[in-house]
């Protein structure tokens, strides 16, 4: 180029100068060496590994730079390294549901003069292995057998199933539940209770627990419990296994040694000696999940539907039979009636054995107004009212006038004013019986000794009798127990906290950090009844099946 320059003068004057002007281009620009780039990677990647890389070359020898072009999601959780070009996680992709990302990967290169950098692009896609493995139970089938009496919250089995997905991860992480539970018919012919609400399984250990009593005529003798267990990512793989529960209920009738038994003694023959033993066993002893429970143990009485009989005569739990009352004031000469032998089972089972009892009457003479009978027992059950409940006879011997009773003491101590119980004279005048006069409450007193006294009701001269009792008492000691009944409900013992807090509420508090298995508390409950009405059984009753806690055995919240 030639470039003139003119001023402006008279003449005007201008010279001119060759101006050579040298253009910089930059001729190359950067090629990929594959325009799609293409890799399979796990979920369980870790952040910040590195995935592939891609490579871009300049003719000119430029050097390059990498990019990513904006791509949801995939800019989430992927970066490339500008100089490199090495493609990595840029965070966890396991809580994601994408399976295959896309991105576009631009590079520019920079010239070494001022011309203007030149762009290429390729694609990439990353395709992701999500959740490859499902659980698988060690097992397809579980056997076990338990008794009827198995103690609620007890432990029953653990099922157990392995992931070989990262234990720490979505994939991995085992969550077990009851899905189905089958069962034969109950041998009752009645309707069976809920039958899910028998068994509960931890979700994250695998055990299963009995969570309701197994002592009821609607309750099954066998259970077939279907368990998944399912991994936690998103697209969640299960498997299952079956587990077997078989129920042993009271297999076995106590069964006396002897098929009859016989005595003869004299009406003269003490109260409390013994007449002879008589011998029963059950076989539920030799039975493993029967031998230490109530199938097992029984007891021996006088078949109540013999009255007179068990008026007369009783039987200790060891098997002896002896002389309850005095022979002296009846007049037969022989008794029969039947000793049952009675397991203790929620459904007990029974058999008896024919008793008879030959008597020789021996005249003893004259003897002076008094009681048959010492002690007396007597079996009241609390909160029932007293119209319903029949008097306790007290015999009264050698009476040729009508007698009067008065209750002395009661628990030793003198009555000043008795709100429980009264005695009267019966109907004849020649006996008395003690009576109610209120409901008891066994959380008051569980038991009574009541001491009463008989004397003429008019003084006179005694006439000889007919029938003449000897040894009698002055004084009855008249022996109350008091039958407990399931009148309170389980009371919580909930510690004191701040006034803030509800005090009917327990609080406690969790790490967020707490790894499963962690207790976050324990809560306790106490009931003022006794014996099986006082045995308190807990579960946890939760609005959301999802919940993360369960109960143990120790009365424990676990996460």
């Amino acid at each position: 180029l030639v470039v003139v320059a003119t001023d402006n003068g008279f003449p005007r004057q201008s010279t001119s100068v060759r101006v050579t002007v040298f253009v910089v281009r930059n001729r190359f620009g950067p090629v990929f060496q594959q325009d799609v780039y293409e890799r399979t990677i796990s979920e369980n990647v870790a952040a910040g590994t590195s995935i592939l890389t891609v490579l871009a070359t300049e003719q000119e020898g430029d050097t390059v730079r990498y990019s990513l072009l904006g791509t949801l999601p995939a800019s989430l959780y992927f970066v490339i390294n500008p100089v490199t070009g090495v493609i990595s996680t840029n965070a966890s992709i396991v809580f994601d549901s994408t399976t295959r990302y896309q991105m576009t990967v631009r590079a520019v290169d920079v010239p070494t003069q001022a011309a203007s950098p030149r762009v290429a692009t390729a694609q990439v896609f990353i395709s992701v292995t999500r959740n490859p493995n499902a659980p698988v139970f060690e097992t397809n089938y579980y056997n076990r057998t338990i008794s009827e009496y198995t103690d609620i919250q007890a432990s029953i089995l653990n099922v157990r199933a392995t992931d070989r997905d990262p234990i720490n991860s979505p994939s991995g992480t085992i969550i077990y539940n009851i899905i189905n539970i089958a069962y034969d018919p109950p041998t009752s012919g009645l309707n069976v209770l809920n039958s899910s609400d028998f068994f509960v399984v931890s979700q994250t250990t695998g055990i299963i627990y009995l969570s309701k009593p197994l002592t009821h005529p609607r309750v099954p003798d066998r259970f077939i419990l279907t368990v998944q267990a399912s991994d936690s990512a998103i697209s969640a793989k299960t498997d299952t296994t079956q587990v077997e529960l078989n129920i042993v209920r009271n297999l076995n009738t106590p069964l006396f040694t002897e098929i009859d038994y016989s005595a003869s003694i004299e009406n003269t023959w003490a109260v409390g000696r013994p007449l002879f033993i008589v011998t029963a066993r059950d076989n539920d002893i030799n039975v493993p999940l029967n031998a230490r429970t109530p199938n097992a143990d029984f007891e021996y009485i006088v078949d109540p539907d013999y009255q007179i009989a068990d008026r007369y005569f009783g039987v200790t739990q060891d098997g002896i039979v002896f002389v309850r009352e005095s022979l002296l004031s009846d007049d037969r000469l022989s008794y029969f009636f039947y000793i049952l032998a009675v397991d203790k089972s929620w459904q007990p089972r029974v058999s008896r054995a024919p008793v008879t009892i030959e008597i020789t009457r021996v005249d003893v003479g004259e003897r002076r107004l008094g009681f048959t009978q010492q002690i007396l027992v007597w079996s009241l059950t609390e909160n029932v009212n007293p119209n319903g409940t029949a008097p306790r006879r007290l015999e009264i011997a050698n009476a040729d006038t009508a007698v009067r009773c008065d209750i002395v003491a009661i628990n030793n101590q003198a009555v000043n004013s008795n709100q429980f119980f009264a005695v009267r004279p019966t109907a004849d005048g020649l006996d008395c019986e003690l009576y109610l006069l209120r409901p008891l409450d066994r959380e008051i007193s569980a038991e009574y000794n009541i001491s009463i006294q008989v004397s003429p009701a008019l003084a006179g001269r005694k006439k000889r009798q007919i029938n003449i009792v000897p040894n009698t008492w002055d004084i009855v000691y008249v022996l109350v127990t008091v039958n407990d009944v399931n009148d309170n409900a389980p009371r919580w013992l909930v510690p004191a906290y701040p006034s803030l807090t509800s005090p009917d509420s327990y609080v406690f508090a969790l790490s967020r950090g707490a790894v499963v298995g962690s207790s976050a508390g324990s809560v306790e409950a106490v009931d003022s009844d006794v014996g099986a009405n006082s045995q308190v059984s807990y579960s946890l009753n939760t609005f959301s099946q999802s919940t993360p806690f369960f109960m143990n055995n120790r009365q424990e919240i676990v996460l």
